[in-house]
């Protein structure tokens, strides 16, 4: 983010694209395209990675619905027949976004309270 930052100011001060990418340390095209981004007024204000949607969009995320409804209908279900499901229903992706999917929307498992039973000292029963 700071690069961002620095690229906007630098551009802002009237240096060149070749001049703020040699500068900066990236190339032309990057400050380019960072240049079309809305502008940052601080370091702290900027957009984080995950707030930008950074990255390959994931397959189960269409599937949603389909995954809460289902771990509505059947709480306890394993995340593997959850997966076999939606691979009846054209789910091409991996396992590990389902099981993640699966742990987000599934409510935490409560544990149930231990209860421990000691016998009295002593209290066997003897042979006579």
């Amino acid at each position: 983010m700071l690069d961002r930052v620095r690229i906007q100011a630098l551009r802002d001060a009237g240096h060149t694209l070749e001049e703020v990418a040699a500068t900066v340390g990236v190339g032309k095209r990057s400050v380019q395209r960072i240049l079309k981004e809305p502008a940052i007024k601080s370091a702290e204000a900027a957009p984080t990675r995950r707030s930008q949607g950074v990255g390959r969009p994931s397959r189960v995320d269409v599937h949603q619905d389909q995954v809460e409804r289902i771990l509505k209908e059947e709480p306890l279900l394993p995340t593997v027949e959850v997966l076999s499901r939606l691979r009846g229903v054209g789910y091409t992706g991996g396992k590990s976004a389902v099981c993640e999917l699966c742990k987000a929307i599934r409510p935490p498992k409560t544990a149930s309270p231990e209860v421990r039973f000691e016998g009295v000292p002593g209290g066997g029963v003897r042979g006579t």
